[in-house]
């Protein structure tokens, strides 16, 4: 209020003289300078870059510097006498490395899921399928390999959560806590969850693990991507699984799209907990794979680029060329299809799960992945696993 009185009183002052619109053009400038840094912040946490301020000495004054890491070969960076004055010089860069960003083929998370994945979604307490999994933990024992699953919740509202899927080498599997009275996590999925041999990967998890220690889990051995990825983008603070995945699959940006709104529901007390793979959509059955599926193999990926000091193979220019916005977003899909199933290690054993008696395809979703931008050349199904 202070600000915009003064700015009231010299414009009338000058006003007359002819002055007026240099005041205006002032007061533009200022304003700009002003807002700069909110708005440098509000694109770096929109985009998930890292972002730094810091006070630096060159010989004279004190002076400011703003560093913003898009990615490791991607750091711009301004020094100035203030910060407003940083953020001004650095802020039309940022802006258009963004641009170049959000022009990127756009893949599908869920359509990436259906697309690569070949087997089945277990009901993890169907008959065979935790001895499958304990078969599996032993091998890697024996062969000196640590297993190695990734975790996710839905519904962390509630204790215990709604929905865990874990998915490790071969598997997917799905537990419903509330099949079960009083509702309670799988024996099975207890005891790898307190195994400390095992490595448990998360992908911004910390909701998840406050849920299922608060159900009495001693979780151990745990390890985030997003902490992972943000070893390289120093400074970010709002790395989504989308961001996480864009790292570790250059040239690609990602998405969630839909499904999740019924486990939103849930979570707020307006739909009761699913209780088995029939209580649910085959749209939210392949939702709630894909976010275990998808931080298994990106923990690889990004392990891969961290400890190799690699930057990842990028998209591949001649996708970008293609003349349409579909047959760009075709090329992206398989060629991720490509990088995530060579994501995991050759000498990491693989869990074979139980021979299935008879198994149901559910249509429905096989058409969730052709609407997605996949062709029938990736239409395969997601099988949900019946014994009798």
């Amino acid at each position: 209020m202070v600000w915009g009185l003064a700015w009231r009183r010299a414009f009338s002052r000058y006003r007359l003289s002819g002055a007026g619109p240099a005041i205006a053009a002032i007061r533009h400038q200022t304003s700009q300078a002003l807002t700069a840094p909110i708005v440098l912040r509000h694109v770096c946490e929109k985009q998930g870059y890292g972002i730094k301020f810091e006070k630096c000495t060159l010989n004279g004054p004190e002076r400011v510097r703003i560093t913003v890491t898009c990615d490791e070969q991607t750091i711009l960076s301004d020094v100035d006498e203030t910060q407003a004055a940083v953020a001004t010089s650095l802020l039309p860069h940022v802006q258009q490395r963004a641009a170049e960003d959000d022009r990127r083929p756009r893949v599908d998370l869920v359509a990436l899921f259906r697309a690569a994945w070949r087997h089945n979604i277990l009901d993890i307490a169907s008959p065979g399928v935790a001895a499958s999994i304990s078969q599996w933990v032993d091998t890697c024992h024996k062969s000196g390999a640590r297993p190695v699953i990734a975790v996710d919740c839905e519904g962390i509202g509630l204790s215990p959560p709604a929905l865990v899927q874990i998915a490790g080498p071969g598997f997917v599997a799905l537990d419903f806590p509330a099949s079960r009275s009083p509702p309670t996590l799988s024996a099975t999925l207890k005891e790898l969850l307190q195994d400390e041999r095992v490595t448990k990967v998360f992908a911004c998890g910390r909701g998840d693990l406050v849920a299922l220690r608060g159900c009495g889990v001693r979780i151990s051995s745990t390890v985030d991507v997003q902490d992972l990825v943000a070893q390289s983008i120093k400074g970010a603070t709002s790395l989504g699984l989308a961001r996480c995945v864009s790292f570790a699959l250059p040239g690609v940006q990602f998405s969630k799209n839909g499904y999740v709104r019924v486990f939103t529901e849930v979570d707020q007390g307006r739909l009761p907990p699913p209780i088995s793979m029939a209580s649910l959509r085959p749209q939210n059955i392949a939702y709630a794979a894909m976010d275990a599926w998808i931080v298994l193999h990106i923990f690889y990926l990004v392990q891969a680029r961290i400890t190799r000091g690699t930057h990842g193979r990028a998209l591949p220019k001649a996708v970008v060329a293609l003349p349409t916005e579909q047959e760009r977003r075709h090329a992206a899909l398989k060629w991720c299809v490509e990088q995530v199933r060579a994501a995991l290690p050759r000498d990491v054993p693989q869990c074979i799960p139980p021979r299935v008696r008879r198994r149901q395809r559910d249509r429905s979703i096989a058409r969730l992945g052709g609407g997605h931008g996949a062709s029938s050349e990736f239409a395969t199904g997601v099988g949900c696993d019946t014994y009798r």
